[in-house]
């Protein structure tokens, strides 16, 4: 007959040298922040764009209220240009929206300001002070 309290004990220090080598997954709980008409930008920006060099965009571009945008003659857009009109005028105004609305939650207070060996999914985390040494993966779970 075997001994049972063998098998559990085995058991339980595979549990525990799991529980303790696998990399920490951080889950916020907190709904994701909504853009709104903002969600479609690759860039949105006040104060003009400025490219540089070869470059690939994907997503819509935005500018308000300063109406400008130079340096795309080697840019590639996949998206439309939105240069000061109601379009990027609304999308500025949800992206605020947005802003507001994420820096007013709480979220998730990290445990540990090292965040290297971890994997965040989205949502909103909350630290005084953090560090990356070793990989962080930022898991979007194919949002």
């Amino acid at each position: 007959m075997r001994n049972p309290s063998k098998k559990i004990s085995l058991l339980l220090l595979i549990s525990l040298l799991i529980t303790f080598t696998a990399p920490i997954v951080g889950v916020a709980n907190e709904t994701t922040v909504n853009l709104r008409s903002a969600d479609s930008f690759a860039i949105l920006a006040g104060s003009g764009i400025t490219n540089t060099g070869t470059t690939v965009i994907n997503g819509d571009v935005g500018v308000h209220p300063t109406p400008t945008i130079t340096g795309f003659e080697t840019a590639t857009v996949n998206g439309e240009i939105h240069i000061a009109d109601a379009i990027a005028t609304t999308a500025k105004a949800d992206l605020l929206t947005a802003y507001n609305d994420a820096v007013s939650r709480t979220g998730i207070v990290l445990a540990s300001p090292e965040l290297g060996g971890s994997t965040l999914t989205s949502g909103v985390y909350n630290s005084t002070t953090l560090a990356i040494t070793g990989t962080l993966v930022l898991d979007g779970q194919n949002d």
